[in-house]
């Protein structure tokens, strides 16, 4: 079935702009994430399956496409076997117009405007890593949904999540990684110089493992 992107004017009228013909059309599959536009209108997202570059229950392993102003699609790049996989985070611009983002299995990669894949970091320490949100100097920041130490977690999960940090010269640096009093973050914005994000677990209100939180850690 085909999965269509839309979108909706001030009036309340929906509009769909472009419709996945799923795995018979090889155009991408389960878009997911949110999506950026750049200055001429064009939109940029994700597919998290889908592709003809690697066999994943024969549904591929992702695209990145971009939607013109006229609705055209183009897939800019089909993750592989022998890249990473799954793409699940919005997309973000860096400063020379490449685009970066984050996969479930926990690593960053950039799309140069021709559609070349350069892996920034194969491991970002943890699966399911989250949006990335860049501060003034080039910066890019993001969290992980697992990994840490799973002692400090007090938790049979490899981990309850850390927040990194990977710098303009591609180096990564864990800023800070979760005790249990929150688990399995989510997302990340950045304001002020302090990090703010959401968690799908913490708390010791509805069980064990949370009903979920919001927390805030400086950079």
């Amino acid at each position: 079935m085909a999965q269509p992107y839309s979108v909706v004017g001030k009036d309340g009228t929906e509009s769909v702009l472009y419709a996945f013909g799923g795995v018979a059309a090889n155009d991408g599959n389960q878009p997911q994430a949110g999506l950026i536009m750049d200055g001429s209108g064009n939109l940029y997202w994700t597919t998290t399956i889908g592709g003809m570059s690697c066999v994943y229950q024969r549904l591929g392993c992702g695209t990145v496409f971009k939607i013109s102003s006229d609705s055209t699609e183009t897939i800019l790049h089909e993750f592989g076997n022998n890249d990473t996989q799954f793409p699940q985070s919005a997309l973000v611009f860096d400063k020379n117009n490449n685009l970066l983002g984050t996969t479930q299995n926990g690593a960053m990669y950039k799309i140069a405007p021709d559609g070349t894949e350069t892996i920034v970091i194969a491991s970002l320490g943890g699966y399911y890593a989250s949006n990335l949100v860049q501060d003034r100097s080039g910066n890019f920041y993001g969290t992980t949904g697992t990994g840490g130490d799973p002692e400090r977690c007090k938790s049979n999960l490899p981990g309850c999540g850390l927040v990194f940090k990977v710098g303009s010269d591609g180096v990564e640096t864990v800023l800070h990684t979760f005790n249990g009093r929150v688990r399995f973050p989510l997302g990340v914005t950045l304001y002020n110089g302090v990090l703010y994000g959401t968690a799908g677990g913490g708390s010791k209100n509805c069980g064990a493992k949370g009903c979920g939180t919001v927390f805030s850690v400086k950079k």
